[in-house]
């Protein structure tokens, strides 16, 4: 019997009171109120943090009620977890040996599990709380609790419960370094008798209960992080044998062990012995038994849990071995397994070409099984990921010619694919109208072919241009069948769909099949009408292929286009099926897409054509609200191609229009209000796109210093700009867009159309259109709305204006030295001097104002901070802007002006809101590198460290010392680094002033830890050794050193 004498002794009548409460909770009467339930649960915990609680223990455990023993259970480990540290240190043994014996009588009585398993964690965590520090103590602590449990009778099922919570208290304990070390030992140490137990019931097999076979693999399984190889083979013919099991319990665990094993980064891995002992023993099980399960499940109409369990395990084989399977696909060397395996799975030995070729059937049959996915069946997926590592290690596999090849492994591979294609162009079909599916039954179905287009990518790369081949055959036999049979087109949807998928994969150069693709005489035989899935897909495959129109390929390209209709009446046969599909409100959304996609890619061509987008914008009342901004933006970029004095008329006629509209609204009084915004939103919207379409491509946008090419096709657009009509038409967007502004007020939704119509309608010098408007009155019009209502879209869009005011830097004129290139260049240098000069101006009044309105609302203190975090980071991303650009005009602000920005970002850096305090630190940092990279502010620079820089350093410091969030303190490194490296002279006295002062707030890092940190940065330049040493500093001062939470933290 244990001793029990260092136990407090509880009244009866305070263990009743106990039990009652424990009761009350855990079953509360009809009456009981929420709020009254909280108070006694509160009271529990209270009971449970007293010393006395020791003492309710046995007593509850004791007890008739399962709830009052599992409290009795949770009691003693949240005592030895929690109180340890008041603990008498001589009376652990008697504390250990009553635990074990109150979990043996636990066991014995036949208790619940949820009980005794929480008494196996309890005896963890006295075990992590003696071992680690003194092993003497507890010498074998795994071993002995066993032996103990064995000589009371306990149930082998138990015991292996118990040393499966063993190693996962073990393997997730937050102890490090040594301790950790200590209790890792004493698992490996513990690993014979584990094993023995674990292989002496698995190797009974069907003889022993089911729980006890589940028990010893959870065991197995649980022990993983500690188990050799040689460990593992002892155990695997069992496994083996497991898997005939037809207790769908067992086999299931089995295979779901065997799956851990094969993803395994200690045990196996990529072990080489892997491949005779898990590898080829389950390829020749899946060649006896997958196919037979294949078939079952085929048969009964259902995929059930050991054939779903089946197919996972027959992925993840292929997901970590795919290597293995590509250098055996043509293999026909027999494949003889070692003699326990042969004697378990007792089947003869067959060529390593025949069981790979076998397992890639059988992949392709559960990637095909009968039915649609998320209504039929919820296997099928879980192949897709298997095609993707199969089409890599085909890349990687390099086949050496022998005599042991029975064919061409590359045309294995082929053939393979080939199948997988057909497979999934069936299994991605719709089935036909009034299929009754629930809306979470298409959305998973939508995600199942979503994720078939990535696969179908993958066979892409193994079959090459004959997969686009077959595809369009197929498509071509549906719509003959179709018009023969008058059927459904669900198979030419999903054929659609398919080739849509891979447009990223193909090659334009080498592809000779999407001539016939997009032959107009295809495209019209599509329906126009109903079918509404149907010609989305189309809608979208059009819009994926659009670059396609206007690829020319290099001279070099041995492939020649086959006769037939040209790229530009295929094109406009295209263009001609999306605007036939823009009045159709099931449609509109997508045709608006693709049209825009095909316009904006092939402006040059349709731009001889502009005459059909006018009859387009004239019938524009067709179509639906929402979209008219896209096939405006259509429009707008088929003009843009035109020459620039060609563009000012279409331009002006679209957008005029759209600027009335909104004129009318704003001067219309008896409008109500949501009939008003929703109007001015959209009119807004719509402009913003007839702005983006000017916008031009990537490949045609030019400097505006590049060669004379680019200088004619700049000059041409300026000149353009000067016309009149277009001049006034800018000048009234420019009204209407400052009303609208005043209007906006809270109204979040006409703010952010403002934001996006400015950030379409303005840009950076070289890639100015006609309607571009200036920045200046922009930056004028959002200090106006700042002064109504400071929001962080409006300063996030004066921070995108600061950024396009710096003038990029002269690209040098290309040839030989001559007069005229000095000459020219002279002039360059004097425009990009005054233009540089007039965009800093603009910048300089603006900042004056944008801070006049702003910091007054950050004086209101720290509240005003906290409660507008977006506004926060606003504030400082303008002024990282700005001390990206232009950082010698905040050395040109007033004293008191400077003073507050500071002061400002002091503040900031002192929230918990994470990303205020990073924007203030980013600034900041930037601030001090922009101001040390230019010499010419070397003594305003000077200045400012005096006044500033050690009370920046102090801000930093105390974040670093536990003030700021875990997650800021990279940054917090980053603006120390800062002022390590760019104040060279000041940084180090202002760190050892600090230290000395000892003003780190609730700083735990005594002088040893501060001297030692000072040591390592003090005259190091190097951004790693600074984040290093600042990372273990603020470990220290946080009182995380030595846990695995600080180290956890630390490393992201």
């Amino acid at each position: 019997m244990a001793d029990v004498s260092f136990l407090p002794t509880l009244p009866d009548s305070d263990v009743q009171r106990t039990t009652q409460t424990i009761i009350q909770i855990s079953d509360p009467s009809p009456g009981l109120s929420a709020e009254a339930l909280k108070i006694l649960q509160n009271e529990i915990l209270e009971i449970q943090r007293r010393p006395e609680a020791w003492g309710l223990v046995i007593p509850l455990l004791n007890h008739e009620n399962p709830q009052v023993q599992f409290f009795g259970a949770h009691t003693i480990q949240v005592k030895i977890v929690r109180d340890w540290a008041s603990f008498p240190e001589n009376n652990v043994a008697a504390l250990r040996d009553l635990l074990l014996q109150l979990t043996v009588h636990a066991l014995v009585t036949g208790k619940l599990g949820v009980i005794t398993r929480k008494l196996f964690v309890a005896i963890c965590a006295l075990a992590h709380k003696i071992v680690p520090y003194n092993t003497e103590q507890w010498p074998n602590w795994i071993v002995h609790c066993t032996e103990v449990f064995s000589r009371a009778g306990v149930q082998t099922a138990s015991l292996l419960d118990f040393l499966a919570i063993v190693s996962e208290e073990v393997t997730t304990t937050d102890l490090i370094g040594v301790h950790k070390d200590n209790m890792r030992m004493v698992c490996k140490d513990s690993t014979p008798v584990v094993l023995a137990a674990v292989s002496t019931t698995l190797a009974s097999g069907n003889g022993r209960p089911e729980k006890h076979v589940a028990a010893a693999l959870n065991c197995f399984k649980a022990w993983l992080p500690f188990w050799t190889v040689d460990d593992t083979n002892v155990v695997l013919p069992a496994l083996y044998s497991l898997l005939n099991s037809e207790e769908e319990l067992i086999f299931v665990a089995t295979s779901d062990l065997l799956q851990e094993l094969l993803d395994s980064s200690g045990t196996y891995s990529k072990h080489q012995s892997a491949v005779g002992h898990l590898v080829e023993p389950l390829l020749v099980w899946f060649d006896a038994r997958g196919h037979q399960i294949l078939a079952r499940s085929i048969q009964d109409g259902i995929v059930g849990n050991a054939s779903h369990s089946a197919c996972k395990l027959l992925v993840t084989l292929g997901e970590n071995w795919a290597s293995e399977l590509c250098e055996n696909i043509v293999n026909g060397t027999l494949m003889s397994l070692a003699p326990p395996y042969m004697t378990v799975l007792n089947q003869p030995p067959k060529p390593k070409a025949q069981l790979v070729q076998g397992y890639l059937q059988l992949t392709l049959g559960y990637t095909g099984l009968p039915g649609y996915f998320g209504v039929d069946e919820e296997t099928s997926e879980l192949t897709n990921s298997f095609w993707y590592l199969l089409q890599e290690a085909l890349w990687e596999a390099t086949w050496a010619d022998s005599q042991s090849m029975i064919a061409d492994p590359r045309e294995v591979s082929k053939s393979v694919y080939v199948e997988l294609v057909k497979i999934l162009q069936r299994k991605c079909t719709y089935p036909p109208e009034g299929h009754g599916w629930l809306r979470d039954q298409v959305d998973r179905f939508q995600a199942y072919r979503r994720d078939i287009g990535d696969t179908l990518i993958n066979a892409f790369y193994v079959i090459r241009d004959d997969m686009l081949g077959y595809f369009i055959d197929t498509l071509v036999n549906d719509i003959s069948a179709q018009k023969t049979t008058g059927g459904g087109w669900e198979s030419a949807e999903s054929t659609l769909h398919c080739i849509s998928s891979i447009q990223e994969a193909l090659n334009y150069e080498t592809t000779i099949h999407l001539h016939r693709l997009f032959n107009p005489t295809l495209i019209q035989s599509l329906p126009s009408t109903g079918t509404p899935r149907l010609r989305l897909t189309v809608l979208n495959l059009l819009g994926s292929y659009a670059s396609w129109f206007t690829y020319e390929p290099p001279e070099s390209s041995k492939i020649v286009a086959p006769a037939g209709p040209s790229k530009v009446e295929m094109l406009l046969a295209a263009v001609g099926y999306v605007v036939s599909s823009l009045p159709d409100p099931t449609l509109s959304v997508q045709a608006a897409l693709a049209l825009r996609d095909l316009c904006d890619a092939n402006r040059k061509m349709l731009a001889p054509h502009i005459t059909a987008f006018g009859e387009l914008h004239d019938n524009l009342s067709r179509i639906p609200d929402a979209e008219r901004s896209k096939v405006l933006q259509s429009i707008s970029s088929v003009i843009e191609a035109l020459p620039p004095a060609e563009q000012v008329h279409p331009i002006e006629n679209m957008g005029r229009p759209i600027v009335q509209k909104l004129v009318d609204v704003l001067n219309s009084p008896n409008a109500p209000p949501v009939d008003t915004r929703a109007i001015i939103v959209l009119q807004l919207e719509t402009l913003a796109g007839v702005a983006r379409g000017l916008t031009r491509l990537s490949d045609d946008i030019v400097d505006i210093d590049d060669e004379v090419q680019g200088q004619a096709v700049v000059r041409s657009i300026h000149n353009a700009r000067e016309d009149r009509g277009i001049s006034e038409f800018r000048e009234e967007i420019l009204a209407v867009l400052g009303r609208c502004v005043e209007m906006a007020g809270h109204d979040a939704s006409i703010g952010q159309a403002i934001n996006e119509l400015v950030k379409s309608i303005t840009a950076l010098p070289g890639d100015i259109t006609i309607l571009t408007l200036p920045a200046p009155p922009i930056l004028s019009l959002i200090c106006r709305a700042l002064q109504r209502q400071i929001t962080a879209s409006w300063l996030a869009l004066a921070t995108t204006l600061f950024s396009q005011m710096k003038q990029p830097v002269p690209f040098p004129i290309s040839g030989p030295p001559t007069e005229e290139k000095s000459q020219r260049e002279a002039e360059i240098a004097q425009q990009y001097a005054r233009e540089a000069e007039e965009g800093k101006n603009v910048v300089r009044q603006a900042l004056s104002m944008f801070l006049s309105i702003t910091l007054p609302f950050f004086s209101n203190g720290q509240k005003a901070m906290d409660d507008n975090p977006d506004i926060v980071q606003g504030f400082f991303s303008l002024l990282d802007a700005v001390s990206l650009n232009f950082v010698e005009l905040l050395y040109e602000l007033p004293e008191n002006v400077l003073d507050a920005v500071v002061q400002c970002s002091l503040q900031s850096m002192a929230l918990q809101e994470r990303y205020s305090l990073i924007a203030a630190c980013r600034f900041l940092a930037k601030f001090i590198q922009g101001s040390a990279a230019r010499d010419s502010l070397e003594q305003q620079r000077q200045q400012f460290n005096a006044r500033y820089g050690k009370a920046i350093m102090r801000t930093v410091l105390v974040g670093l010392a536990g003030v700021s969030p875990r997650s800021a303190t990279p940054n917090l490194v980053d603006l120390l680094s800062a002022l390590l490296v760019r104040c060279v002279s000041e940084a180090p006295r202002w760190l050892k002033e600090l230290m000395a002062e000892d003003s780190l707030g609730e700083s735990k890092a005594g002088p040893d830890e501060k001297e030692k940190f000072l040591k390592a940065v003090i005259g190091t330049k190097s951004n790693k050794k600074i984040r290093e040493a600042a990372n273990q500093f603020a470990l220290v001062a946080r009182g995380l050193e030595g846990t695995s939470f600080g180290y956890a933290t630390a490393s992201n």
